[in-house]
């Protein structure tokens, strides 16, 4: 049986150290991706892998993978991380929370000289946080095939202003490195080396805290609809000398648009499915004066369910009921360009050797979708068998200075607190393995050295 001892918390407690040099009280954490910020955490806990005796092989975008190697590699490898950049004033546990739970199991094994069957591997991934380049998991995505490079290197980084390309420069990486190993093979790293990857995460919202337990297994990412620019025009008008039936108001337009696909989705929570809609971002103007009709509205909207068909019916739907209000209201609708992502869908094999990992270390524990998307939603959408573990999010609240994950105010992690139970099930789960699998695969160390060697 996997056993966590206080050596290995403090050893957490002693990385959590080394990444928090950076906090600054009133400000929170300031690592956005691909900035000296990131790459010294990374750097940070590629000395420590080095220090435990792990393999370490990084590829062409930044992403880092630490082994620590199995009695059977030929299994497969079990890949746990996360990432090491935050939003602007993020919070202390979002992403690094999932590297140094890993480098705990990693360390545990090693200290007690257990060699589990599978290689187990460290995951750090680049640049998960969407501030930096506008877009999220860029090194999870450019490494596994989702984005080409070549299309991302005029990407301007949101503070700087200076493309991708010179930010991997400046993070040691080469960008013709990066261009010429993805044009020769498609991806950067050998997916089929690995048999489950497993992401411990802080929770993002209350929902484990409100029903009183630490630990969530996560069966489904929420994919997502989304509208970033609606725009509705109307004509504007007297307030006191317009006739009602004669408006064309635009405010209004977006009221009763707002309220419609509101209720459309408490409808689909009524009747039983996973759906959650909001409107982030709504103003009218033009000319916002308290005697004159709106004559301009715009919003941003946006949709999640872990059902591909829900997510269409609402594009279906928010399209109907545009149509219908701009006859109704006499309005023009411009729902402008809409983005879409696919739900990923867990490994119901990882989502049950998870759950019996659960009750080896008698830890409860409940199932639950993400709502927010993470690294894990990319490896799941590469067919890597997949799920996540949430850590109880104390506070309530996520991407800012208050996330908590219950150490106390000398920083240091209990024992049977929450982090410490995810950290048990994550290690069960390493120890014990997956049944075997009659599939041959190449260890990831011997995949990945061969790519590169071929690029």
């Amino acid at each position: 049986m996997f056993t966590l001892s206080s050596e290995s918390m403090a050893y957490a407690e002693h990385l959590f150290s080394l990444l928090e040099a950076e906090w600054k009280d009133g400000h929170g954490m300031n690592r956005l991706g691909y900035t000296a910020e990131e790459t010294r955490a990374v750097d940070a806990m590629i000395a420590e892998g080095n220090a435990l005796g792990l393999t370490i092989r990084q590829d062409a975008v930044g992403n880092v993978f630490m082994v620590l190697p199995g009695k059977k590699p030929e299994r497969g490898a079990i890949l746990s991380g996360s990432h090491l950049d935050s939003v602007v004033s993020g919070g202390r546990y979002d992403g690094p929370a999932g590297v140094i739970a890993a480098m705990v199991v990693a360390k545990t094994l090693k200290d007690a000289n257990i060699q589990p069957d599978h290689d187990f591997v460290v995951g750090i991934y680049r640049n998960e946080e969407s501030p930096a380049f506008k877009q999220v998991s860029v090194g999870a995505k450019i490494a596994l095939g989702e984005i080409d490079p070549s299309d991302f290197m005029d990407r301007k980084h949101t503070i700087t202003g200076r493309p991708f390309r010179d930010h991997l420069i400046e993070c040691g990486l080469s960008p013709e490195r990066l261009t010429h190993t993805f044009n020769r093979h498609g991806l950067l790293i050998p997916p089929s080396s690995f048999v489950a990857t497993v992401e411990v995460h802080i929770e993002q919202e209350g929902e484990l805290r409100d029903n009183g337990l630490g630990v969530g297994v996560v069966t489904a990412i929420r994919g997502n609809g989304r509208y970033p620019n609606i725009r509705i025009d109307g004509v504007t008008g007297h307030s006191g000398a317009k006739s009602f039936a004669k408006r064309q108001d635009a405010a209004i337009a977006l009221v009763r648009l707002v309220g419609s696909m509101h209720s459309f989705c408490a409808s689909l929570n009524e009747e039983g499915y996973d759906a959650v809609f909001t409107a982030p971002h709504m103003a009218a103007g033009s000319p916002n004066k308290l005697t004159h009709i709106p004559d301009l509205a715009i919003a941003a909207m946006e949709f999640r369910s872990v059902n591909p068909l829900i997510l269409a019916d609402f594009t279906e739907r928010i399209t109907d009921v545009s149509q219908d209000l701009e006859k109704e209201q006499k309005v023009k609708i411009n729902l402008g360009p809409s983005v879409y992502s696919d739900p990923a869908i867990m490994s119901t094999n990882i989502i049950e050797a998870l759950r019996a990992a659960a009750q080896n270390q008698y830890i409860p524990h409940m199932l639950m979708p993400s709502g927010a998307g993470h690294d894990t939603a990319v490896f799941a959408k590469a067919e890597i068998p997949s799920s996540m573990l949430f850590v109880a999010q104390k506070s309530g609240v996520s991407h800012c200075p208050e996330e908590d994950m219950g150490r106390d105010p000398e920083m240091t992690f209990s024992m049977k607190g929450d982090y410490a139970q995810a950290i048990r099930m994550l290690g069960d789960f390493a120890y014990n393995g997956l049944p075997t699998n009659a599939q041959h695969r190449t260890p990831f160390i011997a995949a990945f050295d061969q790519m590169y060697a071929l690029s």
